[in-house]
């Protein structure tokens, strides 16, 4: 039971992270002007890089966690989902 809400409240916030990211870039992508955007090559604000990728470490932490749950660690299909983060993470 416990890891069944453990997974859930994880999942949620992946969800959530990805929906984050998406909403910053699309408000980058908006906030250009069209005739800008044609002159010159986008540029993103030093801020707007932080937030993602305080959003993406967020997310492969919940990963790392979810590969914890024994639910989730003892499916071999599962393990192919998570042998290319373990080797970003060089472990």
């Amino acid at each position: 039971m416990h890891a069944n809400i453990v997974y859930q409240l994880l999942s949620r916030r992946i969800q959530r992270d990805f929906l984050l990211a998406s909403i910053l870039l699309a408000s980058q992508n908006k906030s250009e002007d069209a005739s800008k955007h044609m002159a010159k090559v986008e540029q993103f604000d030093d801020r707007l890089y932080l937030a993602l990728m305080k959003l993406l470490e967020t997310v492969v932490q919940s990963l790392y966690y979810l590969r914890t749950l024994s639910t989730i660690g003892e499916g071999p299909d599962l393990a192919l989902v998570f042998r290319p983060l373990q080797e970003l993470a060089g472990t």
